[in-house]
């Protein structure tokens, strides 16, 4: 039997990431537990204090893998982990260089159907309302963009606000104030796609007939806004299982790499 750790930040605790670290864990339990292995998850203040636990579970032995995840650009935290001599694997980005068994994520591809979808349905002025640059997989969507935009596909402006409403509704106003104003959002998080659709109905426009907005995450928050906002459904328990298969091999002594479910469209009243 062997136990596998992951740690959560406890200053990015959210009900996005709550739902999200819910259904990661459903699925990598069901891959694991039943075979008899364990999953412990210890809340943390930052990266220093997840260092340090990697630290103390290395010296105490008390788990045998450990889920690496969140790596920013130009982070070491896999070199770090590595040093320690922790079995681990890393929940990243097809793009993403890694030495470890790892589950990766096609955020590119999966920003490029969310684009397609939208330009299909008539939209060539979208605005792109981004996370966090210095995260990975945030850098890797903000790529594809710029990519998509050179292509010629579209105009837009990639914005980042950070997963702050306020900083977010400033961007939609500087946005919609433009002489030729976004027809549509793609909001990174659930929450923050309620606050376009607030900010836009306010601002005497009407979703979708006017803007339409796109989440990036599908969650109940999106099922139950006003209109129910289209998302991408990322299938996260999926993901979870692929990460229990990933953390098994690791302690087994067997390399594997596996690619993350792809996103599905989820067409709802707001596109």
């Amino acid at each position: 039997m062997s136990t596998f750790g992951l740690t959560m930040e406890r200053n990015s605790w959210s009900p996005r990431s709550e739902e999200f670290y819910n259904q990661l864990l459903v699925g990598l339990g069901d891959e694991v537990i039943g075979q008899g292995h364990m999953v412990i998850v210890e809340i943390v203040a930052d990266r220093d204090e997840e260092l340090a636990t990697y630290a103390r579970w290395a010296r105490d032995g008390s788990v045998d893998a450990v889920l690496c995840k969140d790596i920013g650009v130009g982070d070491d935290l896999e070199d770090r982990v590595d040093q320690l001599g922790l079995a681990h694997v890393v929940l990243g980005d097809t793009h993403q260089p890694v030495t470890a068994n790892a589950v990766a994520v096609d955020n590119a591809g999966g920003l490029r159907e969310a684009l397609d979808y939208l330009r299909a349905a008539g939209h060539r002025r979208i605005d792109w309302i981004t996370g966090p640059p210095a995260q990975f997989h945030t850098h890797v969507r903000m790529q594809a963009f710029s990519d998509y935009l050179a292509d010629g596909l579209i105009e837009g402006v990639a914005a980042p606000a950070n997963y702050d409403p306020e900083r977010c509704r400033e961007m939609l106003a500087a946005a919609l104030r433009r002489d030729h104003p976004p027809t549509a959002f793609l909001v990174d998080g659930d929450f923050l796609a309620t606050v376009v659709e607030d900010f836009v109905r306010h601002s005497g426009r009407v979703v979708p007939t006017d803007v339409s907005v796109m989440s990036w995450d599908d969650t109940l928050t999106c099922q139950r806004a006003d209109p129910p906002i289209s998302a991408l459904e990322h299938h996260i328990a999926d993901l979870g299982h692929a990460v229990g298969r990933c953390l098994v091999a690791a302690v087994e002594g067997r390399q594997l790499r596996e690619v993350g479910p792809r996103p599905q469209l989820v067409i709802r009243a707001s596109t």
